[in-house]
């Protein structure tokens, strides 16, 4: 496997179908793995839980500040029906 390309090795770890290419089956456990290794690092390391922590305060401030804009957007509305 040294010799071959990153598409070999993935065909001799995950197993061929039919004349050698990798079929939808073949390929299901990898990207679970894939996913699970994803999540593990995600939630058990320090960079990948800084990672999160920065994801979950970017959505509260895109959430704080859409509130912000469109409460500020419609008190301007009512103090200019107020004005005329």
């Amino acid at each position: 496997l040294a010799r071959c390309g990153p598409a070999d090795q993935l065909r001799a770890k995950a197993g061929t179908g039919y004349r050698g290419f990798i079929t939808r089956r073949s390929t299901q456990g990898i990207r679970y793995k894939a996913i699970m290794k994803l999540f593990s690092d995600l939630f058990s390391t320090d960079y990948g839980l800084l990672s999160a922590l920065v994801f979950v305060i970017m959505l509260g401030m895109a959430v704080f500040f859409a509130r912000f804009f469109i409460s500020h957007i419609r008190a301007d509305e009512e103090r200019i029906r107020n004005l005329k």
